[in-house]
């Protein structure tokens, strides 16, 4: 399953927590209140979690792709110091 989809899905679930706990507030008694409420903390957790890896994984990609060419800088600084002092 692609990432977006897994973000909307929750980003869908929480929603409709959310608008069952505004909803139906008075009908739901104070401990399902309570529950729903935690299942909300969750989600925006889980949420907050998902969007930190997008991050991490994002950085690590452009490091990965910014890399080749550090590396064959590095490499022919390498070369010229091996011809100077070697």
């Amino acid at each position: 399953m692609p990432f977006a989809d897994i973000m909307r899905a929750f980003e869908q679930r929480r929603v409709n927590l959310a608008q069952m706990l505004y909803d139906r507030k008075h009908e739901i008694d104070l401990s399902r209140q309570h529950q729903i409420y935690g299942a909300i903390k969750e989600v925006d957790v889980f949420l907050q979690s998902l969007r930190e890896q997008q991050v991490r994984f994002a950085n690590k990609k452009s490091f990965e792709l910014a890399m080749p060419s550090q590396l064959e800088e590095a490499k022919n600084l390498l070369e010229k110091l091996k011809q100077r002092f070697l």
